[in-house]
């Protein structure tokens, strides 16, 4: 039995194994030394990077969006709680950014990057006509 390296991962393993035991990639089988009555093999499905990400820019979104109808009132302490959708919304922005360059693109983190473009919106709306 000897060492070769894994074409997928390039982890060491043995000459012996129907796939590698890092990554999961199947060895072909006229490289492998399995017998024709070997155990099934388990691949492990991999978690793209960024998922949680995309999870967390989706809630902060949904959380900024829910603090800012409390903008539009006179009192002050709803105003108080609705400066939590600011850092909410940036975070979301930033965290479904994030997501996405680490390669998960899906729905969830693109849904955090438009209510965090909602939110913010909102806010600089809400915010301008308070002023005048």
């Amino acid at each position: 039995m000897a060492l070769v390296l894994c074409p997928e991962c390039s982890n060491n393993i043995s000459d012996t194994v129907a796939s590698c035991i890092h990554c999961g990639y199947v060895i072909a089988p006229s490289r492998s030394k399995i017998s024709e009555r070997a155990q099934p093999v388990y691949v492990v499905k991999k978690v793209k990077r960024g998922r949680n990400l995309g999870i967390a820019s989706m809630v902060l979104g949904i959380i900024g969006l829910c603090f800012i109808p409390l903008l539009a009132t006179d009192s002050t302490t709803a105003t108080g709680f609705a400066i939590i959708s600011v850092p909410t919304s940036f975070l979301a922005f930033i965290f479904s950014l994030k997501s996405r360059e680490a390669g998960y693109k899906s729905g969830v983190s693109l849904s955090g990057v438009v209510m965090s473009i909602i939110s913010l919106c909102l806010l600089v709306i809400i915010g301008f006509t308070r002023c005048t």
